[in-house]
C-alpha cells in the first residue's frame, strides 16, 4: 500500500489532501473476484459543534468492511465555534475482495476525534456506509469464435 499526505493551500483556508492506494488480501474461493473502488471526498461539513471537550479537529477514516486495516486523513481543524467546512481531496484507489451473495462488501465512512488519554484511539462521531453490491461493474464477456 502506498499513501501520500500533504496540505495546500486553497482560497485562503488550508486544504487537506491525501491519496490513498491499497491492495487488499483476496481470497480464492469461487465466490470472490478482486474489484477496484475508487472514489473522492471533495468537502466535510458539521453543521453543530462536537462532543467532547476540547477538541479541535477531526479526522475522515475509510474502510473496507470485515478488513482490519483503516485509512485515516491527517487532522483537520475545526472553527472557533466547533463546526466545519471545508473543501477536502481525499482520493482512495482500493483493490478489494468482492464476494457474491454475501452483504459485507461496504466501505464504511467514519468522522473520528483523537482521545484524550496517553494509549492513542479515536473516537467515532459520526459514520456512513456504501453498499457496494448496487453499482453496476461494467465488463465485457468475449467469446472466442473460430
Amino acid at each position: 500500500m502506498a499513501e501520500k499526505n500533504s496540505r495546500t493551500v486553497s482560497s485562503g483556508r488550508t486544504a487537506t489532501t491525501l491519496m490513498a492506494y491499497a491492495q487488499l488480501e483476496i481470497d480464492n474461493s469461487s465466490t470472490c473476484i478482486p474489484r477496484l473502488c475508487k472514489f473522492s471526498i471533495i468537502r466535510v461539513v458539521l453543521n453543530r459543534a462536537i462532543d467532547g471537550g476540547d477538541s479541535n479537529g477531526i479526522v475522515v477514516a475509510v474502510k473496507i468492511q470485515n478488513n482490519k486495516r483503516t485509512f485515516r486523513c491527517c487532522e483537520i481543524s475545526l472553527q472557533q465555534d466547533g463546526t466545519l467546512d471545508a473543501p477536502v481531496s481525499l482520493q482512495y484507489l482500493i483493490t478489494y475482495p468482492h464476494y457474491f451473495k454475501r452483504d459485507i462488501n461496504k466501505v464504511l465512512i467514519y468522522i473520528q476525534r483523537r482521545k484524550n488519554r496517553p494509549m492513542i484511539g479515536y473516537k467515532t462521531l459520526a459514520h456512513g456506509e456504501v453498499n457496494l453490491n448496487e453499482f453496476n461493474y461494467p465488463f465485457k464477456l468475449r467469446r472466442k469464435t473460430s
